[in-house]
């Protein structure tokens, strides 16, 4: 497969879904974006910018700030690559805010899924984030929220 077609080819995974989805190579600790949509553009908040190529630590600015969801997020990207397995974070609070500065309160777990190349080794990680307010909101997930604002099992 030509590089040029990977790159193609990743695109159009992105784009299958109206959730937000990132495709990141799996080379920690850098973790760099191959792919995404417009959904994870508008979340992200990273409109008028150019993610290909950048790292995730580079777009969420990971600092002492947001530690604990940042150890959070690599955590979840090692565990993927290092059992293959499918890596689901605990839904977290990221309010999104319309153009007149309405906050809208939301709700959203991230999943991680592993690409294997046909090696069977894991080359990239595909990145869904799932809007999950309706069920946080109605109570759905039988979860409580913690001190970080994330949702935690009974």
């Amino acid at each position: 497969m030509t590089e040029q077609f990977s790159s193609i080819f990743l695109q159009q995974v992105c784009d299958k879904l109206d959730e937000p989805r990132v495709i990141i190579k799996a080379q920690s600790p850098r973790f760099e974006i191959v792919a995404y949509n417009n959904q994870f553009v508008q979340i992200s908040r990273t409109q008028g910018r150019e993610l290909i190529g950048e790292s995730m630590a580079e777009i969420h600015v990971w600092n002492h700030v947001n530690e604990e969801g940042a150890l959070q997020i690599y955590d979840a990207m090692t565990k993927a690559i290092q059992t293959k397995a499918i890596v689901r974070l605990p839904a977290v609070r990221y309010d999104l805010t319309t153009e007149n500065a309405t906050v809208i309160p939301c709700w959203w777990q991230a999943v991680y899924e592993p690409l294997l190349n046909s090696k069977g080794t894991v080359e990239y990680l595909l990145c869904t984030t799932h809007n999950i307010t309706a069920l946080v909101e109605n109570g759905h997930l039988g979860t409580t929220k913690n001190e970080f604002g994330f949702v935690t099992n009974n």
